[in-house]
Protein backbone atom coordinates (compact mmCIF):
# COMPACT_ATOMS: atom_id res chain seq x y z
CA UNK A 1 0.00 0.00 0.00
CA UNK A 2 3.06 2.24 1.10
CA UNK A 3 4.80 1.67 -2.49
CA UNK A 4 1.43 2.27 -4.05
CA UNK A 5 1.04 5.76 -2.41
CA UNK A 6 5.00 6.47 -3.32
CA UNK A 7 4.17 5.88 -6.79
CA UNK A 8 1.21 7.98 -7.15
CA UNK A 9 3.20 10.98 -5.65
CA UNK A 10 6.09 10.65 -7.54
CA UNK A 11 3.64 10.24 -10.38
CA UNK A 12 1.83 13.65 -9.45
CA UNK A 13 5.55 14.85 -9.25
CA UNK A 14 6.38 14.11 -12.34
CA UNK A 15 2.94 15.54 -13.50
CA UNK A 16 3.69 18.95 -12.15
CA UNK A 17 7.44 19.38 -13.53
CA UNK A 18 6.04 18.18 -16.73
CA UNK A 19 3.10 21.39 -16.36
CA UNK A 20 5.34 23.67 -15.30
CA UNK A 21 7.62 23.24 -17.96
CA UNK A 22 5.32 23.45 -20.43
CA UNK A 23 4.32 26.60 -19.11
CA UNK A 24 7.54 27.96 -18.96
CA UNK A 25 8.05 26.85 -23.00
CA UNK A 26 4.78 28.47 -23.59
CA UNK A 27 5.46 31.88 -21.93
CA UNK A 28 9.06 31.79 -23.66
CA UNK A 29 6.89 31.14 -27.02
CA UNK A 30 4.96 33.74 -26.57
CA UNK A 31 8.01 36.35 -25.29
CA UNK A 32 9.70 35.83 -28.49
CA UNK A 33 6.39 36.13 -30.87
CA UNK A 34 5.98 39.44 -29.10
CA UNK A 35 9.41 40.63 -29.60
CA UNK A 36 9.25 39.86 -33.17
CA UNK A 37 5.97 41.60 -33.68
CA UNK A 38 7.53 44.88 -31.92
CA UNK A 39 10.55 44.66 -34.24
CA UNK A 40 7.92 44.86 -37.07
CA UNK A 41 5.97 47.56 -35.86
CA UNK A 42 9.22 49.57 -34.83
CA UNK A 43 10.46 49.12 -38.54
CA UNK A 44 6.67 50.42 -40.13
CA UNK A 45 6.97 53.49 -37.26
CA UNK A 46 10.93 54.33 -38.34
CA UNK A 47 9.62 54.18 -41.92
CA UNK A 48 6.71 56.12 -41.14
CA UNK A 49 8.96 58.84 -39.72
CA UNK A 50 11.44 59.15 -42.67
CA UNK A 51 8.27 59.57 -44.69
CA UNK A 52 6.90 62.14 -42.81
CA UNK A 53 10.17 64.00 -42.86
CA UNK A 54 10.65 63.79 -46.30
CA UNK A 55 7.23 65.08 -46.89
CA UNK A 56 7.83 67.58 -44.45
CA UNK A 57 11.25 69.05 -46.07
CA UNK A 58 9.72 68.95 -49.32
CA UNK A 59 6.30 71.06 -48.16
CA UNK A 60 8.81 73.26 -46.43
CA UNK A 61 10.79 73.30 -49.84
CA UNK A 62 8.11 74.25 -52.12
CA UNK A 63 6.32 76.86 -49.33
CA UNK A 64 9.76 78.84 -49.48
CA UNK A 65 9.47 78.69 -53.44
CA UNK A 66 5.95 80.37 -53.46
CA UNK A 67 7.02 82.98 -51.05
CA UNK A 68 10.40 84.02 -52.95
CA UNK A 69 7.63 83.90 -56.20
CA UNK A 70 5.04 86.14 -54.32
CA UNK A 71 7.77 88.65 -53.05
CA UNK A 72 8.83 88.77 -56.63
CA UNK A 73 5.31 89.53 -58.18
CA UNK A 74 3.44 91.07 -55.86
CA UNK A 75 0.88 92.49 -58.27
CA UNK A 76 -0.88 88.85 -58.36
CA UNK A 77 -3.67 88.77 -55.65
CA UNK A 78 -3.79 85.46 -54.92
CA UNK A 79 0.14 85.85 -54.20
CA UNK A 80 -0.75 88.92 -52.13
CA UNK A 81 -3.13 87.29 -50.41
CA UNK A 82 -0.64 84.41 -49.78
CA UNK A 83 2.30 87.22 -48.42
CA UNK A 84 -0.40 89.14 -46.03
CA UNK A 85 -0.76 85.44 -43.73
CA UNK A 86 -4.52 84.49 -45.48
CA UNK A 87 -4.51 80.79 -45.71
CA UNK A 88 -4.89 79.21 -49.21
CA UNK A 89 -7.90 76.91 -50.31
CA UNK A 90 -5.67 74.32 -49.82
CA UNK A 91 -4.73 74.99 -46.14
CA UNK A 92 -8.19 75.68 -45.17
CA UNK A 93 -8.99 71.95 -46.73
CA UNK A 94 -6.32 70.96 -43.84
CA UNK A 95 -8.55 68.15 -41.49
CA UNK A 96 -7.55 70.20 -37.88
CA UNK A 97 -8.43 67.08 -36.60
CA UNK A 98 -5.37 65.51 -37.82
CA UNK A 99 -3.08 67.82 -37.00
CA UNK A 100 -4.46 67.47 -33.07
CA UNK A 101 -4.56 63.88 -32.95
CA UNK A 102 -1.95 61.78 -31.19
CA UNK A 103 -2.10 59.04 -33.10
CA UNK A 104 -1.44 57.59 -36.55
CA UNK A 105 -2.62 54.59 -38.69
CA UNK A 106 0.28 52.47 -40.35
CA UNK A 107 -0.51 49.41 -42.04
CA UNK A 108 -3.00 47.78 -40.13
CA UNK A 109 -2.49 49.00 -36.45
CA UNK A 110 -2.75 52.33 -34.66
CA UNK A 111 -0.19 53.80 -32.97
CA UNK A 112 0.57 56.86 -30.54
CA UNK A 113 4.37 56.53 -30.26
CA UNK A 114 7.56 54.57 -28.93
CA UNK A 115 8.87 54.29 -25.39
CA UNK A 116 12.31 53.88 -24.56
CA UNK A 117 13.78 52.91 -21.50
CA UNK A 118 17.51 52.76 -21.51
CA UNK A 119 18.39 50.79 -18.51
CA UNK A 120 16.43 48.15 -19.79
CA UNK A 121 18.01 48.11 -23.54
CA UNK A 122 14.27 48.49 -24.79
CA UNK A 123 12.83 50.33 -27.58
CA UNK A 124 8.89 49.45 -27.83
CA UNK A 125 6.22 50.75 -29.90
CA UNK A 126 3.06 51.71 -28.25
CA UNK A 127 -0.30 50.73 -29.41
CA UNK A 128 -3.14 53.52 -29.17
CA UNK A 129 -5.93 51.30 -28.04
CA UNK A 130 -5.61 48.34 -25.20
CA UNK A 131 -7.15 45.12 -26.44
CA UNK A 132 -5.93 41.53 -25.24
CA UNK A 133 -4.95 40.87 -28.81
CA UNK A 134 -2.83 43.82 -29.14
CA UNK A 135 -0.94 43.34 -25.75
CA UNK A 136 0.38 40.14 -27.13
CA UNK A 137 2.05 42.25 -29.46
CA UNK A 138 3.15 45.44 -28.09
CA UNK A 139 2.57 48.00 -25.12
CA UNK A 140 -0.82 49.73 -25.64
CA UNK A 141 -2.14 52.39 -24.01
CA UNK A 142 -4.68 51.71 -21.44
CA UNK A 143 -5.93 55.76 -20.31
CA UNK A 144 -5.05 59.14 -20.81
CA UNK A 145 -2.24 60.67 -22.88
CA UNK A 146 0.97 62.70 -23.01
CA UNK A 147 -0.25 65.45 -23.67
CA UNK A 148 -3.51 65.68 -20.91
CA UNK A 149 0.01 64.27 -18.45
CA UNK A 150 -1.90 61.52 -17.39
CA UNK A 151 -0.31 58.52 -19.88
CA UNK A 152 -1.07 54.91 -18.58
CA UNK A 153 0.72 52.11 -20.80
CA UNK A 154 0.31 48.43 -19.87
CA UNK A 155 2.29 45.37 -21.73
CA UNK A 156 2.24 41.83 -20.38
CA UNK A 157 5.26 40.60 -18.37
CA UNK A 158 7.24 39.14 -21.50
CA UNK A 159 11.35 39.84 -20.71
CA UNK A 160 11.08 41.20 -24.58
CA UNK A 161 8.03 44.21 -22.95
CA UNK A 162 7.66 44.76 -19.58
CA UNK A 163 8.58 41.53 -17.70
CA UNK A 164 11.92 43.66 -16.27
CA UNK A 165 10.11 46.64 -15.43
CA UNK A 166 10.31 46.13 -11.37
CA UNK A 167 14.08 46.02 -11.59
CA UNK A 168 14.20 49.80 -12.55
CA UNK A 169 15.46 51.76 -9.52
CA UNK A 170 14.30 55.31 -8.49
CA UNK A 171 15.46 57.66 -10.74
CA UNK A 172 15.66 55.66 -13.88
CA UNK A 173 15.01 57.30 -17.09
CA UNK A 174 12.46 56.50 -19.63
CA UNK A 175 11.62 58.43 -22.27
CA UNK A 176 8.43 58.89 -24.79
CA UNK A 177 8.40 59.54 -28.50
CA UNK A 178 5.12 60.95 -29.62
CA UNK A 179 3.61 60.10 -33.48
CA UNK A 180 5.27 64.13 -34.66
CA UNK A 181 8.66 62.69 -33.11
CA UNK A 182 8.54 64.85 -30.24
CA UNK A 183 10.16 63.15 -26.92
CA UNK A 184 9.21 63.67 -23.50
CA UNK A 185 11.84 62.28 -20.63
CA UNK A 186 10.47 61.43 -17.09
CA UNK A 187 11.96 59.49 -14.31
CA UNK A 188 11.19 56.85 -11.67
CA UNK A 189 9.13 58.20 -8.84
CA UNK A 190 7.55 55.24 -7.38
CA UNK A 191 6.44 51.65 -8.01
CA UNK A 192 3.06 50.18 -6.34
CA UNK A 193 1.58 46.75 -6.31
CA UNK A 194 -2.14 46.87 -6.63
CA UNK A 195 -4.91 44.22 -6.76
CA UNK A 196 -6.67 43.93 -10.04
CA UNK A 197 -9.75 45.13 -8.56
CA UNK A 198 -8.34 48.88 -8.23
CA UNK A 199 -9.10 50.25 -11.47
CA UNK A 200 -8.90 53.57 -10.29
CA UNK A 201 -5.64 53.38 -8.47
CA UNK A 202 -4.19 52.54 -11.80
CA UNK A 203 -4.56 56.06 -13.57
CA UNK A 204 -2.97 58.45 -11.50
CA UNK A 205 -3.57 62.07 -11.72
CA UNK A 206 -0.88 62.77 -10.05
CA UNK A 207 2.01 61.67 -12.57
CA UNK A 208 2.31 62.06 -15.82
CA UNK A 209 3.24 58.85 -16.93
CA UNK A 210 2.78 54.93 -15.93
CA UNK A 211 3.65 52.09 -16.87
CA UNK A 212 1.81 48.97 -16.25
CA UNK A 213 2.51 45.38 -15.36
CA UNK A 214 1.41 41.94 -13.53
CA UNK A 215 3.59 40.14 -11.53
CA UNK A 216 4.86 36.99 -12.41
CA UNK A 217 2.30 34.85 -10.88
CA UNK A 218 -0.30 37.67 -12.66
CA UNK A 219 -2.47 38.09 -9.74
CA UNK A 220 -1.06 41.39 -8.75
CA UNK A 221 -0.72 44.29 -11.24
CA UNK A 222 2.70 46.59 -10.48
CA UNK A 223 2.52 50.41 -11.97
CA UNK A 224 5.46 52.29 -12.03
CA UNK A 225 4.84 55.97 -11.66
CA UNK A 226 7.12 58.88 -13.29
CA UNK A 227 7.31 62.38 -13.36
CA UNK A 228 8.83 64.75 -15.96
CA UNK A 229 12.91 64.28 -15.49
CA UNK A 230 14.47 67.65 -14.22
CA UNK A 231 11.37 68.87 -12.79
Amino acid sequence: MKHKIAYVLIALGLVCIICAGGIEIYNFSESKNASRASCRMLEELDAYRRNSSENKQTADKNNNEEAHTAFKHPENPQQEGSQSGTPSEAENKTDSKSQHKDEAEIGSHSYIGELIIPDLDLRLPVLSAFSYKNLKLAPCRYSGSKDSYDLVIIAHNYNSHFGKLPTLKSGAEVYFCDMKNNTAAFEMAEMETLQPNQTEELKSSEYPLTLLTCNYSGRQRIALRFRPKNS
